[in-house]
């Protein structure tokens, strides 16, 4: 196989179903060259800012060349080229979840700008062995700008040749062709997915490349090979839902068409094209990199930055995209941003935009934030002590209002468990307007319940809980309320809607193991393992090993890093999770090991 084959194409040319464009019948393989190393700078652009190896994962940064023949999709017309690609991935295989996010590079600014990898936070990505990839798709990437690559770098980058935006769109496809089927990408045939191999592919970018996403979709550039399109900041409207697309936008930037069944839009209320969150990235990457001031940071320091939440959103993106690709699950849908008939948003006595999908900031306020005002970086505006008492008279009263609506937003899937926490610790932390004000009158009310106790499932971890720790250090780390401890069984947040459990092997079962952590379950909804949350029907479980332990029945499922295991009562799975193989590794020991918790 040299090429990913497009059925009935020629067909649908002929009928004017792609009236004006020859796309071509197949994806060649390029040919790919390295990992690149030397050059002047000794590193690649765009080489990330945050650590590659941390608490729960360990990462490489490589780059590669792959080059060729592209066509102009358009005209037909061919040119030959050679670009880049910049690939993170997990250094273990067995940390690697199979999909990789594939992002077309922004070139705004004259040089490749991610937004992939900063924005939902390169530790969530990398927490969760989620592979990226970033392309040099763009002609002005590659040369001409005062960052391009042929500029920063004229040695490292001597070899790369760019024939024009027109062949972008083969050259991206090629991209993703040289990881899906990296076996016959042409001499010297570099794999860029180091062994692994690419079970999805996710094709996002943003702003600029939202629009030439936009473009690849609707004039039939796709041709297979991607699972999913993840666009933001712009882009649409689209013609063709053949593969799903996925989208977020922030507040003045409306989605021009409604969600369908392969097509879901959020619009942030409160957020700006450029945010700080995003903008702290891109302007340390150009202090770091760039000889002279980047011309986006020179109009960014005369703005007040907005401050939205754009994390939050991406991470929660993150999520539903993962279980789209998991298990066919849609994002559920959020409210469009509340405007005018001639299209201007609808704003409160406070000036903040009405609707849309509104993180805590937003929806319990203490400051201004919109999308409008500095051109790409929208405004915020800091209130007083005074006002925020008038709306908040307490902090207990702010807090607890942070909390209720954290709550909400992950009981709607909008927000992940660990962000919910992460709001509600920024809410506590905030004391601006109440100097000296003291919580412990509403502790119950605003301490973290068991909504986030669970966060996301990733390796050996579940949230904050961790397999092979001991039971002291684990309790230490939860910082959650542990409620009760049976036969070696830890219960945090005593409430069965939400708890998150964690068992220890005694003597009698392991003594490698004594007192270490080798199951870990969460009755979490949103939380899902093999893309099977909590609630799901026992179908949902066909194919896995299945054991009877008492009045409940166990599924033991595979992952790489341990064992995915499923509680499940009349038919309904009540909590997933993961355990140690080396307890669940047959289902004799699992019997042993579930019965001896009395689980």
């Amino acid at each position: 196989m040299t090429g990913r084959w497009v059925g009935l194409v020629v067909a649908m040319l002929a009928s004017g179903m792609l009236a004006g464009t020859a796309v071509a019948a197949e994806v060649p393989n390029p040919t790919v060259e390295g990992p690149i190393e030397g050059g002047a700078k000794g590193y690649a652009w765009n080489h990330s800012l945050v650590p590659l190896k941390g608490d729960g994962f360990d990462y490489t940064e490589r780059e590669y060349f792959y080059g060729g023949t592209a066509t102009n999709l358009s005209s037909g017309a061919t040119a030959p080229y050679k670009t880049r690609m910049l690939v993170r991935l997990p250094r273990d295989a067995k940390d690697f979840n199979g999909t990789v996010v594939v992002e077309w590079l922004n070139v705004t600014a004259t040089y490749d700008l991610e937004t992939g990898w900063p924005t939902p936070g390169p530790e969530y990505l990398m927490r969760h062995g989620i592979g990226y990839v970033g392309v040099s798709a763009q002609l002005v990437g590659v040369c001409c700008g005062q960052g391009s690559l042929k500029v920063w770098d004229p040695q490292r980058y001597a070899p790369l040749v760019h024939p024009g935006d027109q062949f972008s769109y083969d050259i991206f496809s090629q991209a993703i062709e040289a990881l899906r089927d990296p076996a016959h990408n042409g001499a010297p045939g570099a794999n860029p997915m180091g062994g692994l191999t690419a079970k999805k592919i996710v094709a996002t970018g943003a702003s600029q490349s939202a629009g030439t996403l936009t473009t690849f979709v609707n004039d039939g550039y796709t041709r297979g090979g991607i699972d999913l399109f993840l666009i933001t900041r712009g882009g649409g409207p689209y013609k063709d839902f053949t593969t799903p697309i996925f989208t977020i936008n922030e507040e003045n930037n409306e989605i021009p068409q409604p969600d369908n069944p392969r097509f879901v839009g959020w619009e942030e209320a409160g957020t700006a094209h450029a945010p700080k969150y995003w903008e702290d990235y891109a302007d340390a990457t150009a202090k770091r990199d760039l000889s002279v001031p980047s011309p986006l940071a020179l109009v960014a320091q005369q703005c007040s930055i907005n401050r939205g939440s754009v994390d939050y959103s991406a991470r929660a993106m993150s999520y539903w995209a993962q279980r789209y690709l998991d298990d066919g699950t849609l994002p559920p849908s959020a409210p469009r941003m509340k405007r005018t008939a001639d299209g201007q948003i609808v704003r409160d006595a406070n000036g903040l935009g009405e609707g849309g999908l509104r993180h805590p900031f937003i929806q319990v306020p203490v400051a201004f934030n919109s999308g409008e005002g500095c051109s790409l970086w929208g405004n915020y505006t800091p209130w007083t002590a005074e006002k925020i008492r008038a709306l908040y008279p307490t902090q207990c009263d702010y807090v607890s209002k942070v909390t209720a609506w954290a709550d909400e937003e992950v009981r709607r899937g909008w927000l992940i468990p660990s962000d919910r926490d992460d709001a509600i610790a920024k809410a506590v932390a905030f004391r601006d307007a109440w100097p000296g004000s003291s919580l412990d009158a509403c502790a119950r009310t605003v301490s973290p319940p068991c909504a986030g106790a669970a966060s996301e499932i990733a390796g050996t971890r579940v949230g904050p809980a961790a397999l092979g720790r001991r039971r002291r250090t684990q309790r230490r780390a939860i910082h959650l309320t542990w409620s009760a401890s049976h036969r070696g069984l830890d219960v945090y947040c005593g409430g069965r809607a939400d708890r998150l459990r964690v068992a220890y092997a005694p003597g009698r079962l392991s003594r490698s193991l004594r007192d270490r952590a080798v199951l870990i379950l969460t009755s979490n909804k949103v939380v899902s393992a093999g893309g099977v949350a909590p609630g799901a029907n026992e179908q949902a479980l066909a194919g896995r090993t299945r054991l009877r332990v008492g009045k409940n029945t166990w599924y033991l499922g595979r992952r790489a890093a341990a064992r995915v295991v499923y509680r499940v009562r009349s038919g309904r799975v009540l909590e997933v999770g993961v355990a140690d193989r080396r307890l669940f590794g047959s289902l004799k020991r699992a019997r042993r090991a579930l019965r001896s918790w009395s689980l």
